[in-house]
Formats: structure tokens, C-alpha cells, sequence
């Protein structure tokens, strides 16, 4: 089972995947850097390679098992921050979160979504999907966990 966390900070990715860990019933954590679903703090630690830094250096030491880093496809240069991932001991990067998007009511004129952007994903964003895993896929010596739209994972 791979358990995946979300934290708001540093502390609270420490705390989540000290938890897991001590659980015993995960068998690798994926640690989502990249969700842009939760507020302003849900894409900082993977849009900068030193914040992804930061993160991944603090929960290293906290388990034994294998650190999955949830990379968002917003960026100019993904392949860094995946660099940056492995240098501090992620030990595969998982490609990719959602694209930001937006969705309007186009009776009412307004935003659908509370958040007025959120997650877009499905078969629109495999073309750009495909994009971003092939460039870390030749920037880093880990695994990349692709996913295929619609289809599931892919290594």
C-alpha cells in the first residue's frame, strides 16, 4: 500500500510521515508537494526547488521506506525540481498532479469551482502529461511513475 500525505508546512509533513511510518502498514509514502486543491499552500513546496528541497531533506530521516515525490506539472522547469528530489533521497518522483484549470458557469458568470482554479485532469492532459514525464525521465536516475490517462500507472 502506498500511503500518500499532504501537509501545509514542513512540521506537518514531518508529523504526517512520521505517522505513517510508524503505522507499519504503509509500504511507501508518497509525499504530495503538489496538490492544488487546498489553498495557496498546496503547489509552494514543488514549484521551488528549494522549497522541495527543504521538504524532502526534513522527512528523510523519519522512515526507512520509500519517499514517492508528487510532482505538479506547473512549472517551467520540472526536470530541476525532480533533480532536486532525488538529491535529498526521494526515491522515485511521481508525475504528474493536476494542471490547473478553471471551469465557469457560463449562466450565472462565475466561477464553478469555490476555489475559482482548481485540478484539471483526465485525457485532456496527456499530451502535456507525456511532456513533462519525458523531460525528468531524462534528467534524473530514479523512477518516474507515469500516469496515463485513463489508463493507470506507468514506469
Amino acid at each position: 500500500m502506498v500511503v500518500s500525505v499532504e501537509g501545509e508546512n514542513v512540521g506537518e509533513f514531518c508529523e504526517l510521515v512520521s505517522g505513517v511510518d510508524a503505522s507499519g502498514c504503509a509500504h511507501a509514502i508518497e509525499v504530495n508537494i503538489s496538490c492544488p486543491n487546498v489553498g495557496p499552500h498546496g503547489m509552494r513546496y514543488s514549484t521551488d526547488a528549494g522549497m522541495a528541497r527543504e521538504v524532502m531533506t526534513a522527512i528523510r530521516p523519519l522512515t526507512r521506506l520509500p519517499l514517492i515525490a508528487k510532482l505538479t506539472p506547473n512549472v517551467t522547469r520540472i526536470a530541476e525540481i525532480a533533480q532536486a528530489c532525488e538529491e535529498c533521497g526521494a526515491d522515485a518522483v511521481s508525475l504528474v498532479n493536476t494542471f490547473v484549470g478553471m471551469a465557469v458557469d457560463t449562466r450565472h458568470r462565475r466561477p464553478i469551482l469555490g476555489t475559482v482554479t482548481g485540478g484539471l485532469s483526465g485525457p485532456a492532459i496527456k499530451p502535456l502529461a507525456l511532456a513533462k514525464q519525458w523531460e525528468v525521465v531524462r534528467a534524473v536516475d530514479i523512477p518516474v511513475v507515469g500516469w496515463a490517462a485513463s489508463r493507470g500507472p506507468t514506469t
